[in-house]
């Protein structure tokens, strides 16, 4: 292995079996994101490691591009040949696939990479990870991420009585569990509303509410907010109903 300082404060790592970079920071201070470059000769039984220790509850950001030829494409619901895996200290491993994963630590350890071989037929190319440290739930580092987008629809006749769509902004999904609507009505009373929605996809309807819930009357304000995989709160989408 060679090391070498390029410029002051960016320590590049080079090997055989991949490439690492990112800025080095004092003891205590958040690691920048890195690269993590993994061949297609790193097999599970030889991977390349993320550099340095995870705490519990960590999240890695892990946005993955390129490509290995001769990827088995059916694989009869088994990992394929040719894929990007990854194992934690040394257990188990799990697809990481292409496009955008967000990940934690379940523990304290180690996270490395590796391409899972082919049964017949050799492999070429190579995969780049690009990590982005998001330290634990609730870490600023997340909201660097566009937050996710919620709006109420227009009712129409003979639909639900209320309906929203929410989208992922940031590529790292939603948490539907984290929807948040409440009715707030012109006497001060709010009635939370959201464990009676059905969730989807895309969006989330209510239908109607269960005998004792009740609305206020008059003029009703109606919230609606959602997080995304790292966090972030969607801002507000407001309706305002006109209940006799």
């Amino acid at each position: 292995m060679i090391a070498r300082v390029v410029p002051p404060g960016v320590l590049l790592l080079t090997a055989s079996w991949g490439v690492w970079s990112g800025t080095v920071h004092a003891q205590g201070a958040p690691r920048a994101d890195a690269m993590v470059a993994v061949p297609s000769t790193a097999t599970p039984a030889d991977p390349v490691p993320y550099p340095g220790r995870l705490e519990a509850g960590e999240r890695l950001l892990l946005d993955v591009d390129g490509s290995v030829r001769g990827f088995e494409p059916d694989s009869g619901g088994a990992i394929p040949g040719g894929a990007l895996v990854a194992s934690f200290d040394g257990g188990p491993v799990f697809l990481v696939g292409t496009g955008r994963l967000l990940w934690t630590a379940p523990a304290a350890g180690r996270l490395s990479f590796a391409v899972l071989p082919r049964l017949e037929g050799e492999l070429a190319g190579d995969y780049r990870v690009q990590v982005t440290e998001l330290g634990r739930r609730g870490d600023s580092r997340g909201r660097r991420f566009p937050p996710p987008a919620v709006e109420f629809r227009e009712r129409a006749a003979g639909g639900p009585l209320l309906e929203l769509s929410y989208a992922d902004r940031a590529g790292t999904g939603l948490d539907r569990k984290t929807l948040k609507v409440f009715a707030d009505g012109q006497d001060g009373r709010r009635v939370v509303v959201s464990p009676y929605f059905t969730p989807g996809a895309r969006g989330a309807k209510l239908e109607s509410l269960p005998r004792g819930i009740e609305l206020p009357r008059g003029i009703i304000r109606v919230t609606a907010t959602i997080s995304d995989g790292l966090g972030n709160v969607s801002a507000p989408a407001i309706v305002l109903l006109d209940r006799p």
